[in-house]
């Protein structure tokens, strides 16, 4: 274990807020037993923090607390997706092992008031049950939840800073949300630009809101925090752990397993116990947020559940592993299954559909005014006028395998997958997601469960008709909740979303549709599909309970799939063919309406 020691500068913060903190009188603990209180932070890089080495941002209360406990710099998300992410963190396990490795398939939020019920498998349980049978109270400041299961038990005692007990210890859970938009007291011309993005207005105003939230809320947020332990006198007895979900918002970021997704902040303070958490101290110890739990439990003097995954990484039981395993499948309404293997020096990644491209359209990307710069380079791209780092993202395709060498090039811009002077480096990184994947539990299964496809009741199929390459079948039956028919529009792009074509299936909207396609709940075609030479072929729904196109909800279910060709003998010459992939199964995203009427499709496998 490599230890360092922070020299950490510490300023009085002008845009400190401190709405979270109350006066009140000291709470006096009865017990022995730490406090453990986790401070999660929404979409946060430790690349943007000043405490890290970032000379934009400031951090005064970050600083603080590193001052006064252990930073780990090598740190990392086991998902960078919410929903996936906030599970593991949760239960101590990896969201493949519980079947929340699909961004928001079980739970019912009110971005998917839909949901299936589901629940976690035996014998995992959520963290809080593990705290309330040893006695604490609990309590979810804030009430972020955001996990990828229901759960049935009741799991917190309260939400407020004011229930907290003074006759019992507690585990609590605090969120902070970046919302800033200004541009002070970073001025978009002055942000640093990574590589990989362009140099131009929308994006370094997109950073600079991204770096002003650190220093306007984040920051502060954390202050008001630590103030309320302070206020009620449980501060030296409190454990309090300071991370992130995952990286920033940003494409090649956020969803994505290269560092800019992935790598989080990690601190750990106990002020009553610095010997076993020594202040100041860095740790390049590689560690995931997966351990948080076992670790949590561990300092609290509570046993680890035998079939919990993450790793105690602090205190006399520290277990320290030399690499960390991350994952991504759905996200939203986009299909992926990618792996990653991270050490200290390499990042391994593996992408098992690589003809699906990075830049799929994704209703949450395209529509959310903090991905703007998204937009504005993809536009770039289609015109030619991005750089090579720029262009890597919106490849047509994804490489199969990825190897970059961390030390020399932070950014993951350098893929030595086909180095020769790195195969046996690719051989050891191959061999350690192998023996992660073929982990199987007795109770619980085989530990990656991305190869399982999404229940049967929540999918339709896409396939090409069998005589004749240019029609496509989609197969699917659509209606709402009290049976009656709706509307249908389905747009389709040929060139990666670029440029879109519109089909329709209502009585009232022929005229302004392409093509007329059959009547409402039956299995109908999009007729005349090619592809370009990308190979890219994208389809694009949206469902409306109203029989004119004018009165379409503004949010879409998009679904996307790949051509291949298929080479056949034709009088002695190869033809190439277009033909889609069978692939691309994705669960239904019901949704509530601008009229608030609920609506749902029930789709049909055809085989």
């Amino acid at each position: 274990m490599k230890n360092k020691f922070l020299s950490l500068k510490l300023a009085i913060n002008k845009f400190m807020v401190c709405s979270f903190i109350s006066l009140v009188a000291p709470i006096t603990v009865a017990s022995e037993k730490p406090n453990v209180l986790w401070i999660f932070a929404d979409d946060l890089s430790p690349i943007h923090i000043e405490t890290y080495g970032n000379k934009q941002t400031s951090t005064p209360s970050i600083n603080k607390l590193a001052s006064e406990g252990v930073l780990f710099s090598q740190a990392f998300s086991n998902n960078p997706i919410c929903s996936p992410s906030r599970s593991s963190v949760i239960t101590g396990m990896y969201p493949s092992t519980i079947d929340a490795h699909n961004h928001r398939s079980h739970a019912p939020t009110k971005k998917t008031p839909y949901h299936d019920g589901w629940t976690l498998p035996e014998p995992v349980k959520h963290i809080a049950h593990y705290f309330q049978n040893a006695g604490y109270n609990t309590y979810n400041f804030d009430d972020k939840q955001d996990y990828n299961f229901t759960y049935t038990e009741k799991l917190w005692d309260g939400k407020k800073w004011s229930q907290l007990e003074s006759n019992k210890p507690f585990f609590a859970v605090a969120a902070i949300s970046k919302k800033s938009s200004a541009f002070e007291p970073l001025a978009p011309k002055d942000v640093d630009l990574p590589p990989y993005y362009v140099d131009h207005p929308v994006v370094r105003e997109d950073l600079a809101r991204i770096l002003n939230s650190v220093t306007n809320e984040f920051d502060p947020s954390l202050a008001a925090i630590l103030q309320n332990l302070r206020d009620r006198g449980v501060e030296k007895n409190t454990i309090v752990f300071f991370f992130s979900d995952h990286g920033k918002n940003g494409f090649r970021t956020k969803q994505w397993l290269y560092d800019g997704g992935i790598h989080v902040p990690l601190i750990v303070k106990w002020g009553d116990r610095p010997d076993i958490i020594k202040p100041g101290q860095v740790l390049d110890d590689v560690v995931s947020l997966v351990d948080l739990a076992a670790t949590s439990l561990d300092l609290a003097g509570i046993d680890v559940p035998e079939h919990m995954e993450g790793k105690v990484i602090l205190g006399p039981n520290a277990i320290i592993n030399d690499h960390i395993v991350a994952s991504r499948d759905r996200g939203d309404e986009t299909f992926h299954r990618i792996r990653a293997i991270r050490t200290k020096d390499f990042k391994y990644i593996k992408n098992y559909y690589p003809e699906i491209p990075y830049t799929q359209t994704n209703q949450y990307k395209d529509t959310n005014t903090l991905y703007r710069h998204y937009g504005v380079m993809k536009k770039l791209f289609v015109e030619g006028k991005l750089n090579k780092a720029q262009s890597l993202f919106f490849a047509a395709t994804k490489p199969e395998e990825e190897l970059y060498e961390l030390k020399n090039d932070k950014w993951e811009l350098n893929n030595l997958a086909d180095d020769p002077k790195y195969a046996a480096r690719l051989k050891s990184m191959r061999v350690k997601l192998k023996d992660w994947m073929e982990v199987r539990h007795e109770s619980l299964g085989w530990r990656d469960k991305g190869a399982i496809p999404e229940k049967a009741d929540k999918l339709f199929l896409i396939k090409q008709d069998a005589e004749n390459a240019s029609l496509v079948n989609i197969m699917t039956t659509a209606h709402d909740i009290d049976g009656k028919t709706v509307a249908l529009k389905v747009e389709y792009s040929l060139d990666g979303g670029n440029t879109w074509f519109k089909a329709a299936i209502s009585d009232n909207v022929q005229a302004e549709y392409d093509q007329v396609v059959v009547d409402n709940n039956k299995p109908f075609q999009i007729s005349g599909i090619t592809t370009d030479n990308s190979g890219a072929n994208t389809l694009r729904f949206q469902w409306d309970t109203q029989s004119k196109h004018n009165g379409y909800a503004a949010l879409e279910h998009k679904v996307y799939d790949n051509v291949m060709f298929r080479t056949t003998q034709t009088n002695g010459e190869e033809v190439s063919k277009p033909v889609l992939s069978i692939r691309g199964f994705y669960r239904n995203f019901p949704a509530v309406l601008e009229n608030n009427s609920p609506f749902s499709f029930d789709f049909s496998v055809v085989n």
